[in-house]
């Protein structure tokens, strides 16, 4: 059979994973000094014009021409001297001064303006990778705990000059980005940088999507793009030397070795599909793509299918949460299901922001029949002592409602899964496409058959058998114990204490 998939590019090009950096940056008050060109109202503006033309005439002249009271020509009059655009000649005439010629080149069919200074304090973000002025946005507290890249040693003391240069060379960029409302902004020019204060640090997230290119020479292109997210928007594609800070760090995370082979994963899980495009331990990632596209890597039933990238990708969600529709229909009235997730060493495994809150909040809601109740989302990770359990809330208790502690750092190896027990289970192997990346690409299948579910329930008895019972790292719900986010039927077989 053929599984249902969504074609993303008749290329073959494949969104294969999405990981959230943080990049450092400082918070900067800067006391600035603008100009700004505003537009004359439109009588001065005319009268300026007519002064072009004629280039002498009289105030009644003015008067006459544009119908006004002898007191409304007198302070137009004095406020075209007083904004230095017009002046006396030596016989009472008035003509265009120098300034208006300047700016008008003497051409009456051009506008003049008027220059406006003003002094105000600004408060730029400065990103410390680089020293790219960057836009200034709230941030959820989604980003919490993932990687961040180190700011080098060169920028970790910045000079109140070198912040005064940086701000200058980059201030029309500032304007385009903190401003956008402002519709007068690109008429603004910074003319002055006075005293400059150190404000927060900050640290912005960004998203690195790995898109993954068939050819047909057999050599994948794994191609990299970077932007700065907030939320759901896309802010702006990042620079070219951001890029390559970002990928600069990515090649020097190691991988772990050791645990299952991709060949024991296929045997363990019966996975005939992956099998065939695995030559020792390495994996064609090539032709799968391109038979994926061609609908060629279609498992044994309709109940499972072939899954590339992190579960909680969109289209991945997608298909969790509508298979997970499907088999509600099947299930008692109230009842509410809890999914476990074993965790990868990969360690980038989770590495996200807004796609993984998205996915937990969504799925959790598809795990109880009741609308206004939710099941409960639980990852699987290994904590031996104090430190591990504080690293690991740390970096997943925002993203992930639950975490469940099990002894010994065998728990983890580039396998992941994710069950529901009885009902649905995705079990991925992470491989990596580049060795000049730290980043993976999980692949593997998504299952409600019931011998495969079988076979997953029984791979992840194994990996928690003899562990003792489990620490709760974090919990969404404070009331909750072992057995409510284990479930007690699971707590049964693996021999813990209810």
């Amino acid at each position: 059979m053929h599984e249902e998939f969504d074609v993303v590019d008749p290329s073959g090009l494949r969104l294969c994973n999405t990981i959230s950096l943080l990049v450092p940056a400082q918070t900067y008050h800067v006391n600035c000094g603008w100009t700004k060109e505003v537009s004359l109202p439109v009588v001065e503006e005319y009268t300026c014009r007519l002064l072009l033309a004629l280039q002498e005439v009289l105030p009644g002249d003015i008067q006459e021409y544009f119908g006004l009271s002898k007191r409304e020509v007198e302070v137009l009059v004095e406020t075209l001297v007083h904004n230095k655009l017009a002046v006396y000649s030596n016989d009472g005439h008035l003509a265009p001064s120098p300034m208006l010629l300047d700016r008008t080149k003497g051409n009456p069919n051009v506008a003049a303006s008027l220059t406006k200074y003003e002094e105000c304090i600004e408060e730029p973000v400065i990103e410390l990778l680089t020293l790219s002025v960057m836009p200034k946005s709230r941030y959820n507290s989604s980003r919490f705990g993932l990687y961040e890249i180190p700011i080098p040693h060169e920028h970790k003391s910045l000079s109140t000059n070198q912040v005064a240069e940086t701000f200058g060379s980059q201030y029309r960029a500032y304007l385009d980005t903190a401003r956008q409302q402002d519709r007068d902004s690109k008429r603004k020019r910074l003319y002055k940088v006075g005293a400059c204060e150190i404000g927060r640090p900050v640290q912005i997230p960004v998203d690195i999507d790995i898109w993954l290119l068939p050819s047909s020479t057999g050599d994948v292109q794994v191609i990299k793009r970077a932007s700065e997210k907030v939320g759901d928007i896309r802010q702006r594609p990042l620079s070219m030397e951001l890029e390559s800070r970002i990928s600069d760090y990515l090649s020097g995370i190691k991988l772990s070795t050791g645990g299952l082979s991709l060949t024991e994963f296929c045997r363990a899980f019966y996975d005939i599909v992956l099998n065939r495009y695995v030559d020792g331990d390495d994996l064609d990632i090539n032709r799968w793509l391109m038979d994926h596209h061609l609908r060629k890597t279609g498992y044994d039933n309709q109940n499972t299918r072939a899954m590339i990238g992190p579960i909680y990708a969109d289209n991945n969600r997608i298909t969790i949460t509508r298979t997970l529709q499907e088999l509600a229909k099947n299930w008692e009235e109230g009842v509410s299901h809890n999914a476990l997730w074993l965790s990868s060493s990969v360690p980038l495994w989770a590495a996200n922001s807004a796609l993984l809150t998205e996915f937990c909040g969504k799925v959790a809601k598809q795990l109880s029949e009741e609308r206004k109740a939710r099941g409960k989302i639980t990852a699987l990770l290994p904590a031996d002592d104090v430190n591990d359990i504080y690293r690991l809330r740390k970096a997943y208790h925002s993203r992930i409602p639950n975490g469940l502690g099990f002894k010994g750092q065998d728990l983890q190896d580039k396998v992941e899964v994710f069950l529901i027990p009885g009902q649905l289970a995705v079990v991925q192997y992470h491989f990596q496409p580049s060795q000049e990346s730290a980043v993976t690409v999980p692949i593997g299948y998504l299952t409600h058959d019931p011998e495969r579910l079988k076979r997953v329930e029984s791979f992840l008895n194994h990996r928690l058998q003899h562990r003792g019972n489990p620490e709760i790292l974090w919990s969404q719900d404070n009331n909750d114990d072992v057995a409510g986010l284990l479930g007690k039927s699971w707590m049964q077989a693996l021999g813990l204490e209810i």
